[in-house]
This record gives structure tokens, sequence and C-alpha cells, in this order.
């Protein structure tokens, strides 16, 4: 996962292995953990497993993929990619 902040003043980019953040490991401890908010409380485990599975595929299947790209007024641009 890529996160790019750009504006005027200064430039932001951080990389983040997608390994690391999408697997069963992590979704395990989230739900245990007690953080997860009262929307994710809906989704059970196993779905949520699932879906981490489905967004691997997805990536190895079409590339890169663009999740969020926001545009202020002010020119600073958002942007995290898959």
């Amino acid at each position: 996962m890529k996160i790019q902040v750009k504006s005027a003043d200064h430039d932001f980019h951080l990389t983040l292995p997608n390994g690391l953040i999408f697997n069963r490991f992590v979704v395990g401890m989230m739900f245990r953990s007690g953080t997860v908010s009262a929307q994710l409380e809906k989704i059970p485990p196993e779905a949520a497993k699932a879906v981490l599975e489905e967004l691997r595929r997805i990536r190895k299947k079409h590339g890169a993929w663009e999740l969020v790209e926001v545009h202020s007024a002010d020119g600073e641009t958002v942007t995290i990619t898959l």
C-alpha cells in the first residue's frame, strides 16, 4: 500500500507491504483486541478474512489499484494505492 500526500510545501510518501497489513494474523488481532469500530463488529471474522484474500487476488491479477484520490482547494493531493 502506498500513501502519498503532496502539497506546495512538502511531499510525503509512505509505503507499507500489503502482506503486513492484509493478513489473517492482523485481522484476528484486530477482532480480539476490542478496537474494532461498531460498524466492523457486524462483520464476522471469517468474512473479513475472505475479503482480505480477495484483495490479495485482485492485486495479484490486476496490479496496482487506486483506492482513494482526494484533491483539496489548496492544491493538496492525497492518494492511497493498493
